[in-house]
Parts: C-alpha cells; sequence; structure tokens
C-alpha cells in the first residue's frame, strides 16, 4: 500500500547496525521539542535515543551514521494504541461490570477477574507478534541532498 507524506509522520534517524537484511536506527530528538516550555521536565521522549528495527529497503545502500528519514503511517500508530489500550481497558471494564453485576462478586475478586482477563489478552498477543511487526512496521529513505544554488554576482 502506498502512502503520501500527508498521510506519514516522518521523523530523522540515523544508521546504527546493518546485518541481515534488517537495520537499525536511533530516532533523533524532535526539534520541537528544543523550543517547547515543559522540555525540561517533560517524559515523553525522556531525551534518551530510541532504537527502531527497519527491514532493508530493496535497492537500498546505507551506511552507518548515516542521517535517513524514518516513515512510518498514521494508521501504525492508531493500530498499536487500539491493540495496546485500548482493547484491554475495554475488556478490563467487561470484565469488571460482568463480575460485580451478572456476578455479584464482591470488589477484589472482581478487581482479580479483570487482572486475570488483561494478563490472558496479553498472552495471547504473544503468538501474533510476527503479524503485529508486519502491519506495525516502519520504513527508511535516503535524505537528499539540498542543491543550493548560488547566485553570481
Amino acid at each position: 500500500m502506498q502512502h503520501t507524506d500527508k498521510d506519514c509522520m516522518m521523523q530523522r534517524a540515523r544508521v546504527q547496525s546493518i546485518s541481515g537484511g534488517k537495520i537499525v536506527v536511533t530516532v533523533m530528538q524532535a526539534s520541537a521539542c528544543m523550543g517547547c516550555h515543559a522540555a525540561g521536565s517533560c517524559s515523553v521522549l525522556d531525551k534518551k535515543p530510541r532504537s527502531v528495527e527497519v527491514n532493508m529497503p530493496s535497492g537500498g545502500q546505507f551506511q552507518l551514521g548515516e542521517e535517513v528519514m524514518l516513515k512510518g503511517a498514521y494508521s501504525i500508530g492508531r493500530r498499536a494504541i487500539f491493540a495496546v489500550f485500548i482493547v484491554p481497558l475495554i475488556l478490563l471494564l467487561a470484565a469488571a461490570f460482568i463480575a460485580l453485576s451478572a456476578l455479584e462478586w464482591s470488589e477484589p475478586n472482581a478487581i482479580f477477574l479483570s487482572l486475570g482477563v488483561i494478563v490472558v489478552y496479553y498472552l495471547l498477543l504473544i503468538p501474533f507478534r510476527g503479524y503485529f511487526e508486519k502491519k506495525l512496521s516502519f520504513t527508511i529513505e535516503k535524505i537528499a541532498p539540498h542543491n543550493s544554488v548560488e547566485a553570481d554576482s
């Protein structure tokens, strides 16, 4: 499926390692964080480099330390949030509601059931790891060099 730049989130990254058809890139800190008034206390990025493993693009010649553009479709984030946060939240609330209302269990028992349902959900995700790795993958591209045109005097 082809995505346009409007459909993609993009971030600069640096090639950290290359092996076996995989490239590990380190994501640079977003430039928007530099000017943010909360940059000193924000824990979103934790000011640590993040590593992302990407499949080697066909015909791609990348070198260690090279700066590249990391791209991912916005749908990647939506799918990840849905699978990791939304579905478990719905399961947690549904299990608690069923335990308290339909089964008339005590609150501690309802809590244990709800937590057990979440554990089972995450354990059931493990066999589907390969599927999620395919669906939730990033791509990289070389950054085109800027051609500067100098005016002749």
